[in-house]
């Protein structure tokens, strides 16, 4: 009996061993499981901290561990496509500036070298382009304040037609430089707004601009206004070629 107790010992503890060894050796297997997509995270993590936002973390499961990764994939693609878009703006906000600036110089180094009069029609045009500077400077303003959500809105009760119609009336210089009618569908008589009246006019204005510049010479721009209830539209259709399929999706990035 002594012998057996003896053998019967020496097989627990072979298997608290053996248990032991196996714990151990699924213990390392589950941590490095776990802390090897956690390193590869800290990795690109710090990739994307340097200024690199393209790589990212392979999925591989469909547990936390994989939800993290998605998120953090689709963390990086949000800030790779806003990077992109800040390019894509510095680029145009750079472009949109260049032009009144090239055309102010053109006109100062002209003056100095003598090569035109300083004429009111001379003067005048670079007050204008004075004032596209001004415009531009203040549209990144307002862009700043509406992105902090700081922008303040001046709501007042406004008419719709004499709304539309002053911007109309505002844009018939650059209608008539495209050779392009402006046309105002007869809407209903008291069809009023809740808006910022300078908000407003800047909306239509650069609807109106943007349809005058891509219509072509001898068509019209057209201007609808409807109610639903409560609700009001107004539309700003052109004949010029149209927006791509492919370009619809980010029309308003």
């Amino acid at each position: 009996s002594a012998g057996f107790l003896d053998a019967t010992g020496r097989a627990i503890w072979l298997a608290a061993l053996a248990t032991i060894g196996v714990s151990v050796l699924l213990s390392l297997w589950w941590a490095r499981r776990m802390l090897g997509p956690v390193r590869t995270l800290t990795a690109v993590a710090k990739k994307m901290e340097g200024g690199d936002l393209g790589p990212r973390v392979a999925v591989r499961s469909n547990d936390e561990i994989g939800d993290l990764a998605r998120a953090f994939n689709a963390m990086a693609d949000s800030l790779a496509r806003q990077e992109g878009l800040r390019r894509d703006l510095m680029n145009d906000v750079a472009h949109e500036l260049r032009t009144p600036l090239t055309n102010v110089r053109c006109h100062l180094e002209a003056l100095q070298d003598g090569l035109v009069p300083a004429s009111p029609d001379v003067i005048n045009s670079m007050y204008e382009e004075v004032m596209l500077l001004a415009r531009i400077i203040d549209d990144l303003r307002d862009l700043s304040l509406a992105e902090a959500g700081h922008l303040r809105l001046r709501l007042e009760d406004l008419d719709l037609s004499e709304e539309v119609a002053r911007a109309v009336r505002a844009c018939q210089p650059l209608a008539q430089a495209r050779s392009v009618r402006v046309e105002v569908a007869k809407a209903r008589e008291g069809l009023s707004v809740l808006a910022d009246r300078a908000q407003f006019a800047q909306v239509v204005g650069n609807l109106l601009g943007n349809a005058l510049r891509i219509a072509p010479p001898g068509t019209a721009v057209t201007v609808g206004l409807a109610a639903d209830h409560a609700k009001v539209s107004m539309s700003v259709e052109d004949e010029g070629p149209g927006i791509a399929a492919e370009h619809l999706p980010h029309l308003f990035d």
